[in-house]
């Protein structure tokens, strides 16, 4: 019988077998935390879509009729409601959320939201409570809607629905702002 050579290491077809095992079962827990990962996304996108519907139905069905939402509103003739102000503040936590989401990996990127949170805060009653709240904001955060607002985030392409609605409301704030 031939002794294996002494510092050579012989590994028989169970050693083989149990690393092969150990490898597997570790590329399976891998794939399961991903897919895990991945299935934790889309529900937190389904819970945010949510969230964002029930607080855009809140303010469609105030009995000031929308007027929250009304690019020409005169807060100086219409001055904010507290209903208004409670649903901006709930809308400013729901952004300051889903940044967060995103800025953690908790949520996949959404298409067209920088420029929707760009959009949604130079509305007159958004804008106003933005400037009450928005210097208690963290940094990050506040840095993140102020680039929003003043449009330094990528632009939709010309040819979506988000670019042409984009297109259709800067036309009709130079319009207004034209004497």
């Amino acid at each position: 019988m031939d002794a294996a050579p002494v510092g050579a290491s012989a590994l028989s077809l169970t050693d083989w077998v149990q690393t092969i095992g150990i490898v597997a079962s570790l590329l399976l827990a891998s794939f399961t935390i991903w897919n895990g990962n991945r299935a934790q996304k889309v529900s937190n996108l389904f819970k945010l879509t949510e969230m964002r519907r029930s607080i855009w139905l809140s303010a469609a069905g105030m009995k000031s009729g929308g007027s929250m939402i009304d690019p020409m509103r005169d807060l100086s003739a219409d001055p904010i409601t507290a209903e208004e102000r409670l649903i901006a503040v709930e809308l400013v936590l729901h952004v300051h959320n889903a940044f967060d989401g995103r800025r953690l990996k908790g949520l996949p990127d959404i298409d067209g939201f920088d420029t929707e949170v760009g959009e949604m805060f130079q509305l007159p009653v958004l804008k106003a409570i933005w400037k009450e709240i928005g210097p208690i904001q963290n940094v990050a955060f506040r840095e993140y809607v102020e680039s929003c607002i003043h449009e330094e985030v990528m632009e939709p392409q010309a040819g979506t629905p988000l670019g042409r609605r984009l297109a259709a409301r800067r036309a009709l704030r130079h319009k207004n702002r034209e004497p």
